[in-house]
């Protein structure tokens, strides 16, 4: 940003950019999380014991990421109006969580 010609038109466009850029992050976090949760419920139906605990674990971890998802949309909200910059650390340490999570979901359901 400090590359900019300093004017407050240019530093608002950079800001819309990295708002739009960011959006655009979270769509492609929702989608990877989708398909790999997809796959955990394909391995979940088709184990041959009761999976019922890990069904309830996996809907805990989409519940939380849906919260995540929404918190960083207030996020973007605050930094369009200026309060504060955009922070993806703990939406990002929530994701390896998660994808450990499911990992170990799926190898729990695949080994059944």
């Amino acid at each position: 940003m400090q590359s900019t010609d300093g004017s407050p038109a240019r530093r608002e466009q950079f800001r819309s950019e990295r708002r739009r850029l960011f959006r655009e992050y979270l769509r492609l976090i929702s989608s990877d999380f989708s398909r790999l949760s997809q796959g955990v419920r394909l391995a979940v139906v088709h184990a041959s014991e009761d999976r019922s605990a890990e069904v309830s674990q996996l809907l805990g971890l989409e519940w939380a990421l849906r919260k995540l998802l929404w918190k960083a949309e207030l996020s973007l909200m605050f930094h369009w109006l200026g309060v504060k910059p955009i922070d993806a650390t703990q939406l990002i340490n929530a994701l390896q969580g998660f994808e450990f999570s499911l990992r170990e979901i799926h190898l729990s359901g695949a080994s059944a």
